[in-house]
């Protein structure tokens, strides 16, 4: 909560918020403009994809996604694949490791 950078190792179950800004070339302008495409999606994924997610526009290019952590711990890979005609592929992905619970962490009752 309250992370700018991505972390190393998520726990189980924790709240994960991806955000990503996104621009596109105006050959004419010759300029950088923010992408208005609503079709992004983000994947988190380990053999088989565990969960896909709509990235939302936020508006200036920003796109943002609550992303739910796997609930169970592994090496998993966070991507973006955005295939579309008339655009440069955007391909991209993090690994990410999801530990489980450690002894003191579980709740009590």
């Amino acid at each position: 909560v309250g992370e700018e950078d991505q972390k190393s190792t998520y726990r189980v179950k924790d709240d994960l918020v991806v955000k990503v800004n996104i621009m596109e070339w105006y050959y004419k302008q010759q300029q950088w403009e923010p992408f208005t495409n609503d079709d992004v999606q983000i994947e988190f994924s380990s053999m088989d994809p565990y969960a896909r997610v709509r990235l939302l526009p936020q508006g200036n290019g920003s796109f943002e996604a609550d992303v739910p952590v796997p609930d169970h711990y592994g090496v998993f890979k966070l991507e973006i694949n955005h295939f579309r005609p008339g655009y440069t592929p955007i391909s991209m992905y993090e690994t990410v490791s999801i530990r489980p619970f450690w002894h003191n962490e579980y709740p009590r009752f």
